[in-house]
């Protein structure tokens, strides 16, 4: 493909002041197997830097249209739409996806998974975590990727076409060991989850588990999005982050989500929530530079349902955190039975809650008296 095929499909102006360096790129995808389709389609909605990634992702391959894909997997049409809406892509009806073997594959297990083991709708309701893990760590990886690698090439004058290659050559030495990176981490994180303790629901068609559940509020967030610069209100929702998990990650706990300008955590005991919470409060405020951190926590059966929980303990933490005063950890009355021989608490007057059954017995959270640990 020479200049003159590129002037003719309208992605290449020898006068333009980038000429050069649009050549360059042009020529890069070009060599890599993009068609003169592929290059049409990415310049319509400058994309070419990512049609690079997709190439060395997938290659250069047409791959399967979706039905052969389905096919090939087993699956009905029907049944192959759904799983692949589930994942998190576009209905395949209408953006006509030609699927790489690795992704064939994808549909094939899932495929048995749903036959032998999960069944359709729960094989579904896996199939939306997935995605939606999947798309997140992608986001994450590659805007961190944009502000760390591209971003100070960039500005410093590099031109895109040496850009994207060092982000392909750094995509294709490193991706896969990324890759293995996530699958070691699931496989620890899938032993801690099947150890802990769990029963059936009444109906026997749920999980449930006894679970003290926290929730963590930065306070002020609202008007500080107002106020801040993109730049500082990202490193402030990174340092919030940052805190909490590592906070999480030194006690018998799980972060379940991180929902901005909150954070969702369970623990099993009592006394290692009391101390969690603590924790938490302690690490934020202005003495630390920081805003400050409000949080809540009740302790009942919760509903498991795809890594998250459910019911009326999760919506009293939730609604605990938002009462509680800037610095303090407001707990309910099950939470302080079980952890008042090592934690003071204070009773407060009583709160009607919205979205609570019930007007509940609260309490803050006051010192430690089991010492460190």
């Amino acid at each position: 493909m020479d200049a003159g095929d590129l002037v003719r499909l309208g992605l290449y102006d020898p006068t333009a002041p980038d000429a050069e360096d649009r050549l360059r790129l042009l020529h890069l995808l070009a060599d890599r197997g993009a068609s003169e389709d592929d290059l049409v389609r990415a310049a319509a909605t400058e994309s070419l830097g990512a049609l690079a990634l997709e190439l060395t992702i997938h290659g250069p391959q047409a791959g399967l249209s979706f039905a052969e894909a389905a096919g090939a997997a087993g699956l009905d049409d029907e049944s192959a739409s759904a799983l692949w809406r589930a994942l998190g892509f576009g209905d395949p009806e209408g953006s006509q996806p030609r699927l790489s073997p690795p992704e064939v594959n994808a549909l094939a297990t899932l495929a048995a998974a749903s036959h032998d083991l999960l069944g359709p709708a729960a094989t579904r309701g896996v199939g939306r975590v997935l995605g939606a893990s999947a798309a997140r760590l992608a986001e994450a990886l590659v805007d961190a990727m944009r502000v760390e690698f591209e971003m100070p090439r960039r500005t410093s004058g590099a031109e895109y076409s040496e850009v994207v290659v060092q982000y392909v050559e750094l995509a294709e030495a490193q991706l896969d060991s990324f890759l293995a990176v996530f699958d070691a981490v699931f496989r620890r994180h899938m032993v801690t989850v099947a150890s802990g303790n769990w029963s059936f629901d009444a109906e026997a068609s749920a999980l449930q588990r006894e679970l003290v559940v926290g929730f963590v509020d930065m306070e002020g967030y609202t008007s500080l999005s107002r106020t801040l610069t993109s730049r500082q209100l990202a490193e402030l929702v990174e340092q919030f982050e940052l805190l909490v998990s590592d906070a999480v990650s030194r006690h018998p706990a799980r972060l379940i989500k991180l929902i901005g300008d909150a954070a969702m955590i369970v623990c099993e005991s009592s006394l290692d929530a009391c101390r969690l919470g603590l924790e938490l409060v302690a690490a934020f405020g202005p003495g630390r530079g920081l805003p400050a951190v409000r949080v809540g926590l009740a302790r009942g059966p919760v509903m498991a349902v795809r890594g998250d929980y459910f019911g009326q303990v999760v919506n009293l933490a939730s609604r605990l955190a938002g009462s509680a005063e800037p610095s303090t950890v407001t707990v309910d009355d099950t939470v302080r039975q079980s952890a008042e021989e090592s934690f003071a608490f204070e009773r407060l007057p009583a709160i009607e809650l919205k979205g609570v059954d019930r007007t509940p017995t609260a309490f803050r959270l006051h010192t430690r008296l089991d010492g460190p640990g």
